[in-house]
């Protein structure tokens, strides 16, 4: 089922708070009714009072309402007044419109129109244009947009001909509502105006609420939310005013959309959080819960996700024991993002499963009630004809024509409704079959993004546990295997020095073994710079890079030229120990597979990315082949990935290769 649009609910909840904060009195008004009635003696009276007394019922009892409005309808037509028939099937009418029988409310409401349409005077046109407002309101309410706009268009002119402007004035929100609706911008524009305008001269506090509102969605569709902001500021003074909390909610919560589609999120939460209050204060439960979902989606803007899925589940709970499916179907939402955002991804799951289930009922449903309506209306339509047909029966002849027709009528309108039913049907089934098709291609997208998110973080997991092993290797080595020999250098050396005399040939040897020594640590230093260099922790990317480079170079021939572009500053740990193991393992590829004799490295650091370039004119290879056996490729696609990077390698056979790693400082690390 269709969400009613705020704004119509704003507009009806408006008006009966106006009545509903003078219940307490109503009691005590309709017994001094009551007591009035028993003494009246002219029907005309009695039509009155007795109409005041529905009035009061229908803020306390509508099933009482709907005994006093027949009670009406039994004095008119003991009196036989058309005019007071008229204002008695209205009555009547309107009872069902509002109790939704819809076939008695157009039974009731054809006649007041009928009977209304025909009588001249101020109160007869009065009538009429009120049953023309009622009609309208029925069609309104069960979303048959066209016809109700039909309705309310006809009692515009009786309205403003009698200078009836409140009466005008409901005639004018409804109209709006249906353009807004029907997404015909420049008439909702033009109405939401008259309305405007007609509230100035009426000065009445609920028109003023209803024209401001209206005008207020104008400048939000518009995206004008400063202009949006002084009105809901005009209607928070006003709710103040009149003490109508009914107000003061509707515009916090409207604040609050305007406020989240700025992105102030801290905003916005505040402005819910007060809109809330007032309608759970107020009992409004469908507001309540609207109210709710907002903060649930306040706060998962805010990355405040755990409160984000708290408020999301209690939407949800409140929106099923209340089935207010178009709301749930919202909280759903909310409360599978925030799932997701904390890794609870089987709950995450299981809402997004749900929410999809709902989505598809919805659509059943909608289906089903436009079928249903129209049913209905040609059921009504049918009593209609039988009636007339039945006050024909002393003419024969013209009833059997009547008949003949009047099959011809319902055969053609059931092969029409029949067709329609088909219609909707097979729209029904081909929209469905779309729905599960988008609904499975939305599950398998899920799971392969939960699935390469599991590989990512198991990447990053093992590039990590890697780095601190060969972190604690190489300061193993370094300070304690190096520390060792150095320590075994130094004693020997002074152990030699001035205590004996060796040969010559043993001196030398001493010596050799000295050297050797040496050489040892060397190599142990060398050993523990590959595994973590000292300079890449000590002194960041730059340097480190630069160095290793510099290895290659011999004094005549420079093998690896390196070129650094942009902002020397440190970077995060982990993007600076990948981008160095991707550069060793790319000039140590380009050397020992590719044959090359020239490398060139470019790092290019600024403020949004970091971006590594590899090019030599090596012998190349081809990356077909290379997928399937180049573990070393695996590795480097791997680490940029575990880092949300990017990666593009040109190579092909005798043409070398030319290899691009780009980060973007604003990713997330997976």
């Amino acid at each position: 089922m269709k969400k009613i649009t705020k704004i119509l609910v704003l507009v009806i909840l408006l008006v009966l708070t106006a009545f509903h904060q003078q219940i307490s009195a109503q009691t005590a008004q309709i017994d001094s009714l009551k007591k009035e009635l028993a003494k009246a003696v002219d029907d005309n009276k009695k039509i009155e009072l007795l109409g005041q007394i529905r009035e009061c019922y229908m803020y306390i009892d509508m099933k009482t309402a709907g005994e006093w409005a027949h009670k009406m309808l039994k004095v008119a037509e003991k009196n036989g007044s058309e005019l007071l028939k008229a204002i008695s099937y209205n009555a009547v009418g309107t009872h069902y419109v509002i109790v939704m029988d819809t076939v008695k409310a157009i039974q009731y409401l054809n006649k007041a129109i009928k009977i209304g349409e025909k009588i001249r005077s101020s109160h007869g046109q009065l009538a009429y244009g009120n049953a023309l407002v009622s009609m309208g309101t029925l069609y309104h309410m069960n979303g048959v947009y066209k016809k109700a706009l039909f309705y309310y268009q006809k009692a515009d002119p009786v309205f403003a001909g009698m200078k009836e402007e409140r009466s005008l004035a409901t005639v004018y929100s409804r109209i709006t509502d249906i353009f807004k609706r029907l997404e015909q911008k420049d008439k909702y524009e033009l109405y939401t105006e008259k309305l405007y305008k007609l509230s100035e001269r009426l000065n009445d506090d609920v028109v003023t609420v209803m024209a401001k509102s209206y005008k207020a969605d104008i400048f939000v569709n518009k995206e004008k939310y400063s202009e949006a902001e002084k009105l809901y500021d005009d209607l928070i003074l006003l709710g103040e005013k009149t003490n109508n909390l009914q107000c003061l909610g509707t515009t916090y919560y409207y604040k609050g959309i305007i406020a989240a589609k700025k992105e102030e999120n801290k905003n916005a939460l505040d402005f819910y959080l007060k809109s809330s209050e007032i309608f759970l204060k107020q009992g409004l439960t469908f507001n309540y819960c609207e109210s709710i979902s907002g903060i649930a989606e306040s706060y998962n803007k805010l990355k405040q996700y755990p409160k984000a899925l708290e408020n999301s589940v209690k939407a949800i709970d409140i929106a099923r024991q209340n089935s207010f499916e178009e709301l749930l179907r919202a909280a759903l939402l909310t409360a599978s993002k925030s799932a997701r955002s904390l890794g609870k991804y089987n709950i995450a799951y299981l809402y997004l499963t749900e929410y999809l289930s709902l989505y598809e009922k919805n659509v059943d449903l909608e289906t089903k009630k436009q079928i249903a309506f129209a049913a209905e209306k040609f059921e009504s339509e049918k009593k209609q004809i039988e009636i007339k047909q039945l006050k024909a029966e002393k003419q024969l002849q013209d009833l059997v024509i009547k008949r003949r027709n009047m099959l011809l009528y319902s055969l053609l309108s059931f092969m029409i409704m029949m067709s329609i039913i088909m219609f909707f049907i097979y729209r029904n089934i081909q929209h469905r079959k779309k729905i599960i098709l988008q609904q499975t291609e939305l599950k398998e997208q899920k799971i392969q993004e939960l699935e390469n998110e599991k590989m990512l973080v198991a990447t990053r997991a093992v590039m990590q546990g890697e780095e601190k092993e060969r972190t604690r290797l190489a300061r193993d080595l370094h300070d304690s295997l190096g520390g060792m020999l150095s320590g075994i250098k130094l004693k020997l050396s002074m152990a030699m020095k001035g205590n004996v005399v060796l040969p010559e040939e043993m001196a030398v040897q001493f010596e050799n073994a000295l050297g050797l020594l040496d050489s040892t640590i060397g190599e142990l230093r060398q050993v523990a710079n590959n595994l973590m260099p000292e300079s890449l922790m000590k002194f960041g990317l730059k340097v480190s890079m630069e160095d290793f480079c510099n290895r290659f170079n011999e004094k005549d021939n420079e093998l690896v030229h390196f070129q650094f572009y942009g902002v020397d500053k440190r970077q995060e740990t982990e993007f600076e120990i990948a981008i160095y193991r991707i550069v060793q393992e790319l000039i140590s590829n380009a050397i020992k597979h590719g044959n090359a004799t020239k490398i060139e490295v470019q790092l290019i650091v600024d403020e949004s990315r970091i971006c590594l370039q590899v090019m030599d004119n090596g012998i190349g290879f081809d990356r077909n082949l290379i997928k399937s056996n180049g573990r070393g490729l695996r590795n480097i696609e791997n680490r940029v990935a575990a880092l949300s990077g990017y990666i593009d390698i040109q190579s092909s056979p005798g043409k070398g290769s030319e290899t691009t790693v780009e980060f973007s400082k604003a990713s997330k690390i997976v």
